[in-house]
């Protein structure tokens, strides 16, 4: 792929595990994700993440301009964090089928509102209230 941040240098992204670390591709809808971001170390110095075809920069705040979780899948998220221990994201996207950056996203919306708590370096758990689905209503304070 050409690098999104027009210095027209091609960057190569393995999806092959059998040959050394790679990214994982998901396909959702017609639409291709890529995780984990692409970090160019040398050169231009792109941060970013493939997200549903889109180009989302990554910065110091860690926010991408992407819309809350939908209910379903912060209810989901919930329903699948222990009250006792820590889970890195990634295992529990992998356990739901669902792309790890959606998950990171779920699990910082539901710490935001006091639905889990954050661990160290990505692992997450769930707080005993409230959890989602006690406000079917409406979901807008998860976000």
């Amino acid at each position: 792929m050409t690098c999104p941040d027009g210095c027209g240098e091609t960057l190569t992204v393995n999806l092959d595990s059998r040959v050394g670390p790679a990214w994982r591709r998901f396909e959702r809808h017609g639409q291709v994700t890529v995780y984990p971001s692409v970090w160019r170390d040398n050169g231009c110095r792109a941060h970013f993440i493939v997200w549903k075809d889109h180009i989302l920069w990554c910065g110091p705040t860690d926010e991408y301009g992407v819309n809350a979780p939908d209910e379903r899948l912060l209810v989901e998220v919930y329903a699948s964090l222990s009250q006792t221990a820590y889970e890195h994201y990634e295992s529990l996207a992998d356990r739901l089928d669902t792309i790890p950056w959606e998950v990171l996203w779920a699990c910082r919306a539901l710490v935001r509102r006091g639905s889990a708590q954050q661990g160290e370096a990505g692992m997450f758990r769930a707080t005993a209230y409230p959890s989602p689905s006690s406000n079917r209503g409406s979901l807008d304070h998860y976000a």
